[in-house]
């Protein structure tokens, strides 16, 4: 008995699916889909990776070696992604996606039109198709995705950062006058303990509780103030100590304390929880955020943690909170059903408020306009806009939680712009 479970034991695996947009291949799966027709400007790099550029309709699959299959618009099932082992921890961007193992080692996919991906060579790689090992000297405990750039937090308290930076957000002083960092390198900050990206922004928290931002401060989402348009070096947040996590939506950010928290950036539709009237102040009603011109926090905003905040996550207009209990709270945009109450009566939230029946929820990861819940069990919950199927399913949405029963030893789940993966434990 002892050794028949042995090997069963040996035998379990971290197995990586992945459904949604395939858009330059960040779902891993070698196989390209077109959403919108012929794209022109895939033509020739498709043919400098093997693939057959053949017009066809919009629901049209690209098989490497010039197959073709055509499926109905609303199949696109979770799909397991060959070649990698050991996964524990994945981040999205928008049309790329990085995938961590147990042993520290980085593999990449997706687009790298602006070096996101971090693969650079003689002939300039503008998609990788399939997971390829990025070589990273150091061994990496944490990873992050924006809209088009990257950072990957060592053991050593140390980032690299790479990708697009437009606006700044890589935070390194060797790219001030330029857009992209084509190789991953170290950004000037040391002891680390956490970082995240937003879609042109990067926030940085140190072991001493301390919290560094960079990158596009037009919506106040680094904290730094009215007049400071982004920064291209981490800078500190002043006056702010003792935080224990931080979050970031694509542009706001939440920083959690264990008694307070300090939001900031984009609250046009109350995702940092705070309401606001058309001047930017006091109370409001839900149709407020949707014509309010004043809706930016420009400077950290002190909040009592009352609910036992530990951790959050941020989509484009909504926030979801988990307290000590393991509670979630929302706020922000429902309109796409993504905080999970019912859509049709609650549109917005313009402070966190109890999303009933949970209280084991491990992990929380937001997309665009959708959101996934990990429990401890291994169970998935899945609810918002099913855009280009990144839910998995034929729905247009799933605008109350739903429990996604083809998985039921989940490690991990990641959203994306409109993509998700799952690592799920299997014999």
């Amino acid at each position: 008995m002892n050794d028949s479970l042995n090997i069963k034991e040996l035998a379990v695996t971290n197995k990586v699916y992945a459904y949604g947009d395939n858009s330059y291949g960040k779902l891993g799966l070698g196989l390209k889909i077109l959403y919108f027709g012929n794209d022109k400007s895939f033509e020739k790099n498709d043919r400098l990776n093997g693939f057959n550029i053949i017009s066809g309709p919009k629901d049209t699959w690209f098989h490497p070696l010039g197959k073709i299959n055509k499926i109905k618009k609303r199949e696109f099932l979770p799909t397991l992604v060959e070649g990698l082992h050991d996964i524990i921890k994945i981040a999205c961007g928008v049309n790329h996606t990085i995938f961590l193992n147990k042993y520290g080692r980085v593999y990449v996919a997706g687009g790298n039109y602006h070096s996101e991906i971090g693969l650079s060579g003689k002939i300039k790689i503008r998609y990788c198709y399939r997971p390829r090992l990025l070589n990273i000297g150091n061994i990496i405990i944490q990873i992050a995705c924006g809209d088009q750039h990257s950072a990957l937090l060592t053991d050593m308290g140390l980032v690299y950062t790479f990708g697009c930076n437009i606006y700044g957000q890589l935070g390194r002083r060797d790219l001030i006058e330029n857009r992209c960092a084509s190789r991953p390198s170290f950004v000037k900050l040391r002891n680390v303990k956490e970082v995240k990206c937003g879609w042109n922004h990067t926030i940085f928290l140190t072991d001493d509780g301390l919290v560094y931002g960079c990158g596009d401060n037009s919506y106040g989402q680094i904290g730094l103030g009215r007049r400071i348009r982004g920064s291209s070096i981490p800078l500190l947040i002043e006056n702010i100590v003792g935080i224990e996590s931080i979050a970031c939506g694509s542009s706001h950010t939440i920083l959690i304390g264990k008694d307070k928290m300090y939001v900031f950036g984009d609250n046009r539709r109350g995702q940092l929880g705070v309401k606001m009237n058309k001047k930017g102040i006091g109370l409001g009603d839900n149709m407020d955020y949707l014509i309010n011109k004043n809706y930016n926090i420009y400077n950290p905003l002190l909040r009592n943690n009352i609910h036992n905040f530990i951790r959050a996550d941020g989509g484009e207009y909504h926030t979801i909170f988990i307290n000590k209990k393991r509670q979630v709270y929302g706020c922000g945009s429902n309109i796409e059903g993504q905080l999970g109450f019912d859509n049709t009566e609650i549109r917005i939230v313009s402070t966190p408020t109890l999303l009933e029946d949970f209280d084991n929820i491990k992990e929380i990861s937001c997309g665009k306009w959708y959101t996934i819940l990990v429990t401890f069990d291994g169970n998935m919950i899945v609810f918002g806009y099913n855009w280009s199927r990144c839910l998995g399913y034929s729905y247009d949405g799933i605008y109350e939680p739903f429990c996604d029963r083809r998985f039921t030893r989940v490690i991990t789940a990641a959203a994306g712009l409109s993509h998700t993966i799952v690592v799920n434990k299997e014999y």
